[in-house]
């Protein structure tokens, strides 16, 4: 299933963040023109997986719309945000991104899977 526009420019305004706000560098992102896609972790693929200035990865994921409550929305938020650096016990944070308009509509969703407790923390929502 190719991803929407939507979908495709909140991958690339994370990106730009990681990249130029953040510091950090790209290992591989699900954008068409990329030539490394991320690998499955647990259940599905990230959107960007990438790794700050001290080594530690991070993983990337937009959500437009509709898509945030879904299934394997649900799926995705609970494997994603409960990973540790192989070897380590390193947390691995989440970054979420999305439009503000579906703001409201994820904290609900991370509420209501029990993962609520974790934003600010492993969880790291940013909105465009």
């Amino acid at each position: 299933m190719n991803p929407s526009r939507e979908h495709q420019d909140l991958i690339k305004a994370l990106k730009n963040h990681f990249i130029q706000r953040l510091g950090f560098t790209i290992l591989s992102v699900d954008l068409p023109e990329s030539l490394d896609k991320p690998f499955q972790i647990g259940r599905h693929s990230p959107d960007i997986i990438a790794k700050d200035q001290f080594g530690i990865i991070q993983i990337g994921e937009a959500k437009v719309g509709d898509n945030i409550s879904s299934p394997e929305s649900e799926e995705q938020f609970k494997d994603f945000s409960n990973q540790v650096m192989r070897g380590t016990n390193v947390p691995v944070p989440l970054h979420i991104i999305i439009f503000q308009k579906d703001y409201n509509t994820l904290l609900t969703k991370l509420t209501t899977v029990g993962l609520s407790q974790k934003i600010g923390t492993k969880i790291v929502i940013w909105t465009i």
